[in-house]
């Protein structure tokens, strides 16, 4: 069993040898039920990649607040764009948090006047639909690059998904999915920045949990533009 006290490291090298299999997947599966957090390592999305993104992540969240209201939230029915300082509540207090949403890049397709099709079971008039659509991005003269590096990550980042998911799966960790409705090729991103002021417990605010901690993102540029904005420091 894992450390408790500890991050639990996996090396995800181990996988391409058979007789080193067993031994990362007994390591996941204690991490993963015993722990609740890991750290991966060679996971084979390169270094520049990773870089390319982190690198403009706290450029992302300096961009003009006239840009940053363009982006809003509230003119996206998809719930993608830009939300402000302790814009959002969680169980009635305001996240400590700015945070940018990104997701797939899907089409509209919820119409109320729509009819079902026949022989289908999409109802695109139904208001779920209308969650599909577009990405708000920043304008690209204000922060060049940035789309082609999150898109260009996450297409990496897919592919990782997809061989662990196939590793999972021999363990019994996950079952495949078989349902023909979800589309796995989907995905979101949560791009955060929290402030370094202490937190006083009985304040309205609080500092929200990381849920998806992707350590490779999270911990370099939340490090740096947390570190950034409290020094003042151009990082």
């Amino acid at each position: 069993m894992a450390d408790a006290q500890s991050i639990p490291i996996l090396d995800l090298s181990l996988a391409g040898d058979p007789s080193t299999k067993p031994l990362l997947l007994a390591r996941l599966y204690d991490a993963l039920f015993n722990v609740g957090f890991l750290y991966i390592q060679n996971h084979t999305i390169p270094d520049a990649k990773i870089e390319a993104l982190t690198s403009r992540i706290p450029s992302l969240f300096d961009i003009p607040d006239d840009e940053k209201a363009r982006l809003s939230k509230k003119n996206s029915p998809h719930f993608l764009g830009y939300s402000w300082f302790a814009e959002e509540v969680t169980l009635g207090r305001h996240d400590l948090r700015e945070q940018f949403d990104f997701a797939t890049e899907l089409p509209v397709v919820w119409d109320p006047n729509s009819t079902p099709e026949k022989h289908s079971r999409r109802d695109f008039s139904r208001l779920y639909w209308r969650l599909r659509g577009p990405n708000q991005w920043p304008n690209e003269a204000l922060l060049p690059g940035f789309r082609s590096a999150l898109t260009e990550f996450v297409c990496r980042l897919l592919v990782f998904r997809d061989t662990s998911r196939l590793t999972l799966s021999t363990k019994g960790i996950m079952t495949p999915c078989k349902n023909s409705h979800i589309n796995l090729s989907t995905w979101s991103k949560k791009l955060s920045v929290f402030p370094s002021a202490p937190l006083i417990s009985s304040s309205p605010f609080r500092l929200s949990a990381i849920t998806e901690l992707n350590p490779a993102i999270a911990s370099r540029a939340l490090a740096r533009a947390t570190c950034r904005r409290s020094t003042g420091s151009n990082l």
